[in-house]
């Protein structure tokens, strides 16, 4: 139940544990709180070094491009020709 704008909530693996205004005072405890209590999904692995010349790496589809920055944690938004996927 919402009681007015802006209205903040926390969930916690998909239930809500909080809710209220994003400026409560108790607002930073409470998601620090819910911080601690996720669990890590994403467990990281080392990614082997990428060892492909430019010239082989752009004989790759842009699928396969995209795929090797977003596995690294680098984002590819705006790229928008091949060469700046390589």
């Amino acid at each position: 139940n919402a009681r007015g704008i802006p209205t903040a909530y926390i969930l916690v693996n998909n239930k809500i544990v909080w809710q209220g205004h994003p400026m409560a005072e108790d607002f930073a405890t409470e998601l620090q709180n819910a911080v601690s209590q996720v669990e890590s999904v994403v467990e990281k692995v080392a990614l082997p070094p990428i060892t492909e010349s430019f010239d082989e790496l752009m004989q790759k589809p842009v699928k396969d491009l995209k795929t090797i920055l977003n596995d690294r944690g680098i984002s590819s938004a705006g790229c928008l020709e091949k060469q700046e996927f390589a």
